[in-house]
């Protein structure tokens, strides 16, 4: 509606109701906002998805794979889990 009443008021010659500036930004984006705190990650066991947990974006392999084991869906999937292939934020694969 701001965009329409700008160009109603330039094509009538409105100036003092149009501003200066009308499409200058008055504030600047926040990039820490945007980060994620924690983040939702697929599970798959032997390329089959079996489930998602939830773990802080910034966790390292060691507390994915605790969280992975401690999920009660998963456990069954994943006894006698080996190899962990991570894609980080994304999925967790497990080769059993």
């Amino acid at each position: 509606m701001r965009c329409l009443q700008l160009h109603l008021d330039f094509a009538t010659r409105d100036q003092a109701a149009a501003p200066s500036r009308p499409f200058e930004r008055s504030a600047t984006p926040d990039s820490d906002a945007l980060k994620r705190d924690e983040v939702k990650m697929m599970v798959q066991v032997n390329g089959k998805l079996r489930g998602e947990i939830l773990i802080q974006a910034d966790a390292d392999h060691d507390t994915i794979r605790a969280q992975a084991l401690s999920h009660a869906a998963l456990s069954k999937h994943l006894e006698g889990a080996g190899r962990m292939i991570v894609v980080p934020n994304r999925l967790v694969n497990f080769i059993v």
